[in-house]
């Protein structure tokens, strides 16, 4: 009889064979004529897992809706066709810029996507260090940055897919590699995205990284952004430079495991000086640990290096 874990990864490898590692950059300029600034006193962001789109039109209802409302959109896991560049008919009137991590043998692709009713002045898409154990494929970030009407003042916006079951140190690789771009960059910074925080101590290095950017988490009064493994909250937006007027999550929708969030943001000229305060205040402690999680990744990762020998390139 058969043992059930290799049945397991034999099942696996043949599922994987239909795709392969892509890292491009597809853009699509919007069929409408764009704005060429954002509003610096109200900026509307949108950030969503929409888990490949897998509840088809069902999903294209609820991302049509939510897009129009919206003035930048960072949607992870996205699935784009091979047909066309952008994700519905729809919101062809936006920009559309893809970070794609993996196309399969129907040349759909796959990654992260940053849409907007402005264009941006610059984009740049950033692979991680690191592949993802099984499907030894990389995650994916772009960062877009965009001028905004206060004169002189610009956004970045960096859209973030997290490396998933890997150990922590990959982990925080990510993490420090996006932080680098960041750090180099003068003025107003949303980092968004879905983290992968799984784990109190992925949710410890996240953060660490964040305050060292001198950037703050968004806070959500009504907190029912998606838990998944450990209970742990993986969707996050942190700001530098800006205010959070308002921060929903939209729970009713069901389209994805994934539920939306959306934030609007400002020019805040007084940003230093709050962070400034909380440094004062914050009192760091270790990060909690879990055995059962880091032996569950360990099996994962001596898993990927037996399967890492053969040319396969999993979906």
């Amino acid at each position: 009889m058969i043992n059930t874990k290799l049945m397991f990864i034999l099942i696996f490898l043949f599922s994987c064979l239909s795709s392969q590692a892509q890292e491009e950059l597809i853009s699509a300029p919007a069929t409408a004529n764009l704005n060429k600034t954002l509003d610096s006193k109200k900026i509307k962001l949108l950030v969503w897992n929409i888990k490949k789109a897998e509840a088809g039109d069902k999903w294209k209802q609820d991302y049509d809706r939510l897009a129009s409302q919206h003035d930048i959109i960072a949607i992870q896991e996205t699935k784009i066709e091979s047909e066309n560049k952008t994700l519905t008919k729809k919101t062809q009137i936006l920009r559309q810029d893809t970070a794609v991590s993996f196309e399969k043998s129907d040349k759909s692709v796959t990654g992260v996507t940053t849409s907007s009713k402005a264009d941006p002045i610059s984009i740049k898409p950033l692979t991680s260090p690191d592949r993802e154990p099984f499907l030894n494929t990389p995650k994916m970030s772009i960062l877009t940055t965009y001028q905004l009407n206060e004169k002189g003042q610009k956004l970045l916006l960096v859209n973030t897919h997290a490396i998933n079951f890997v150990s922590d140190e990959k982990f925080e690789r990510q993490m420090l590699d996006i932080a680098k771009y960041i750090k180099n960059k003068k003025g107003q910074v949303a980092w968004a995205g879905d983290f992968n925080t799984w784990s109190s101590s992925r949710l410890a290095i996240l953060n660490k990284v964040a305050e060292g950017l001198d950037m703050l988490p968004v806070d959500f009064k009504k907190d029912n952004r998606s838990t998944f493994m450990l209970g742990h909250k993986v969707d996050h937006v942190f700001v530098r430079g800006l205010s959070v007027t308002q921060a929903d999550v939209y729970d009713k929708i069901s389209s994805s495991d994934h539920r939306p969030i959306s934030v609007t943001l400002a020019l805040d000229p007084q940003f230093d000086k709050k962070v400034a305060a909380l440094k004062k205040e914050k009192k760091k402690s270790p990060p909690e640990l879990n055995t059962q999680v880091d032996s569950y990744i360990k099996f994962l990762e001596e898993f990927n290096k037996t399967i890492s020998k053969y040319p396969i390139y999993c979906y």
